[in-house]
C-alpha cells in the first residue's frame, strides 16, 4: 500500500512538473533598455556587414566563359599567373 502511494505521489509530481506556464513579460529599468537598445544597433550594423556581397568564382563565372576562348585561353592564363605573382 505504501508503495502504490509513493508512485502515484512521484506521478503526480511528474504531472505538475511538465505543466507549461504562461509567459509573463519582465519589466526591464529605463537604463537597461537603452544599453539593450544600442546592443541592437550594433547587432544591425555587423547584419549590414553580413549583407554586402563578396565576390566569389559563380561571379565571374559568366565573364570568364566570355573572354575566354581556346584560341586566347594560353595569353589569359599568362596574363593572370603575372597578376598572381606566380
Amino acid at each position: 500500500m505504501r508503495r502504490a502511494l509513493v508512485l502515484i505521489g512521484a506521478g503526480l509530481l511528474l504531472l505538475a512538473c511538465n505543466e507549461e506556464k504562461p509567459a509573463q513579460p519582465e519589466e526591464k529599468p529605463a537604463a537597461a533598455t537603452t544599453t539593450t537598445a544600442a546592443a541592437e544597433g550594433a547587432s544591425d550594423v555587423a547584419k549590414a556587414d553580413d549583407a554586402e556581397d563578396i565576390p566569389t568564382e559563380a561571379d565571374f563565372e559568366d565573364e570568364a566563359e566570355q573572354q575566354i576562348t581556346s584560341a586566347n585561353l594560353e595569353s589569359e592564363l599568362d596574363a593572370l599567373e603575372k597578376e598572381i605573382g606566380e
